[in-house]
């Protein structure tokens, strides 16, 4: 999962609910890029708070349920984000 791709790539991992929550981990931290996890919507709002501030990859989550329901990323996708970063 998730944990085991930060794990093989040395690479900190946050999980935040709300976008708000990950915007304060993004200015507490100051990460030199992010691969982003989320919701569609979430996602734009993220993408256009850090716009021209640090790199950023948006990965949209799966959710064939609606909204905050039976949601998954696209871990092989994420993975290969993560090696185009660090690597």
């Amino acid at each position: 999962g998730v944990l085991g791709i930060a794990g093989r790539y040395g690479v900190p991992v946050f999980v935040a609910t709300r976008g708000q929550l990950a915007r304060r981990v993004i200015r507490e931290r100051r990460p030199r890029a992010v691969v982003a996890v989320a919701c569609e919507r979430d996602m734009v709002s993220g993408l256009h708070d850090v716009a021209g501030k640090i790199p950023v990859l948006g990965l949209t989550m799966t959710l064939p349920s609606g909204p905050c329901k039976d949601a998954s990323v696209n871990l092989g996708q994420l993975e290969e984000w993560v090696r185009a970063y660090v690597v």
